[in-house]
């Protein structure tokens, strides 16, 4: 079957600067988030509370969106797993200048501004309840640890900026309750209906200030860099109302640069772990677990038309994937590996057994590279049908030894969805594209294995402060030339940028009529 192709291009109309080039800029918003706040806003869950015990765990894999409200209280940073480079396992807490609905957050400014807070639910760390209840000691050598990385595949935090840990110690300032109806002498008296007041004191334990991910690694010879805390101070912290937090300050782009006065300053952390039994050398971790998110089957395209699959299946399916599989520990744990792949939520119809072997510890060793694990073959097709839409779900899953590891990060879920689009992206954005000067060109070639028709292009531009990006845009098609454009089929002046908050958040931008994709 002849290959045909259609390349699209945008005419855009945008801020003119002294020499033409493309550009890369922080996004202002974060749509998926504004869709899952109006999804969550009538289920209200607070760790606040909730009474947590030791040990505290979270490494944020299993989840997409808000934290986990039996951990957490507060919703600003992002659970993701596509902002970090090289985590210590899938998913972590991205941190940036936008609030918990998206949007860039009220007190945003070109000076450092308190940004995200992520606390901790309230914790008992006056006792530990297993094997049995007991009150805890200094000698009991309690430590707080987790991982960071400045920037990962987002903007870079400023040298201004900041990523800070505090810890909570409760004052015990007592205020006695007397009747609302006595007579208190004095002009600055406050009746106030509560029976104990406690004045809050957060204490900073840790601070790092901004820096590229380049320079971080440069520096630490680490993507990702491990901190220990001593939690030894048992007066003011071993108490049942102990907590914690996190906190960025970020910087907004000086006001004469508008279009890039935007979401920004990223920071990642990950697995965050307060324990007894523990030291400053406590640095590794019983756990087999997978460090990226799972591939996509296919060989070119995330999402593709049903129709345009079955006719080039072969040649569109990968040969192997790639999985990053880590070994938090020191020792090598017996391990297997496998996927599955059902359609619909069904049963599944293909089965892929990698076997056991022996994962070798990261430190030393790197992630697994044995070739049954770590480059699994696609010895299989999505099965042809006659459905306009599909979607097949493939699942890995990782089993080791007994009481090694957490099992929130031994499963990852990767849906292929073939429906009415052909598409690169993978649905989340972590920066926005820009061209300049005025005038500028971009153009994306599709390869279609069968004739089809266009009815428009799906995009998502993001928004900067006070919409400056709101441009009116022409949008060609044109057929292939050897890979440059060709015959102009369709040319439209008079787009402009739309915006949406649907956890798909492309707008589809319609062309006048149905354009028939016939040849090259």
């Amino acid at each position: 079957m002849k290959n045909i192709s259609i390349i699209i291009i945008f005419f855009l109309s945008l801020v003119m600067v002294v020499q033409g080039q493309e550009v890369i800029i922080p996004l202002q918003t974060n749509a998926r988030l504004q869709k899952i706040a109006r999804e969550e806003s009538s289920v209200r869950k607070v760790a606040a509370n909730q009474i947590i015990t030791l040990p505290f765990f979270d490494d944020f894999s299993g989840r997409e969106g808000y934290p986990d409200p039996s951990l957490w209280d507060g919703k600003d940073v992002f659970i993701n797993d596509e902002y970090a480079v090289f985590p210590p396992t899938v998913g972590v807490a991205t941190f940036d200048a936008i609030n918990r609905l998206g949007e860039l957050h009220e007190n945003a400014s070109s000076f450092p501004f308190i940004a995200d807070v992520l606390t901790s639910g309230v914790i008992r760390l006056d006792s530990v309840f297993d094997p049995v209840p007991r009150k805890i000691k200094r000698s009991d050598s309690l430590y707080f640890s987790f991982y960071y990385q400045p920037q990962g595949l987002g903007n870079i935090p400023a040298p201004s900026d900041s990523l800070v840990l505090e810890f909570l110690a409760p004052g015990e300032t007592l205020i006695n309750i007397i009747p609302a109806d006595t007579i208190i002498n004095g002009n600055d008296t406050t009746i106030v209906p509560a029976d104990t007041i406690k004045i809050e004191g957060w204490r900073k334990m840790w601070s790092s200030p901004g820096t590229s991910l380049n320079k971080f690694r440069q520096e630490y010879n680490t993507w990702f860099r491990q901190v220990v805390i001593p939690v030894d101070d048992s007066a003011r912290f071993y108490t049942d109302e102990f907590r914690f937090r996190f906190r960025n300050y970020a910087t907004l782009a000086d006001a004469i640069m508008p279009d890039w006065q935007s979401n920004g300053d990223q920071w990642n952390i990950d697995y965050v772990y307060l324990n007894i039994g523990r030291g400053i050398h406590d640095t590794l971790h019983r756990d087999v677990a997978f460090a990226a998110k799972a591939p996509n089957m296919l060989r070119t395209y995330t999402s593709m038309p049903y129709n345009q699959y079955k006719e080039g299946f072969i040649n569109a399916m990968r040969d192997t994937l790639t999985m990053l599989i880590t070994n938090l520990d020191g020792d090598d744990y017996n391990s297997s590996y496998r996927y599955e792949v059902s359609r619909d939520y069904g049963e599944p119809f293909h089965f892929y057994n990698g076997g056991n072997y022996a994962i070798l510890p990261f430190v030393t060793s790197g992630y697994v590279d044995h070739q049954p694990f770590s480059r699994p073959p696609v010895n299989f097709v999505f099965p042809i049908g006659t459905q306009e839409k599909v979607f097949f779900t493939t699942t890995h899953i990782l089993n080791t030894q007994a009481n090694i590891g957490r099992k929130q990060n031994d499963t990852l879920r990767q849906v292929q969805v073939f429906a009415n689009y052909l598409s690169y992206d993978d649905g989340t954005a972590e920066a926005g594209y820009g061209l300049t000067p005025a005038g500028g060109q971009m153009a994306m070639k599709f390869v279609l294995n069968r004739p089809d028709s266009l009815i428009g292009v799906n995009m998502y531009f993001n928004q900067t402060l006070n919409q400056g990006n709101i441009k009116t845009f022409y949008l060609n098609v044109w057929n292939d030339y050897f890979g440059e454009p060709g015959e102009l089929i369709y040319s439209r002046y008079g787009y402009e940028p739309q915006y949406s908050d649907s956890l798909n958040t492309f707008i589809l931008y319609k062309t006048d009529s149905v354009i028939q994709i016939n040849n090259k």
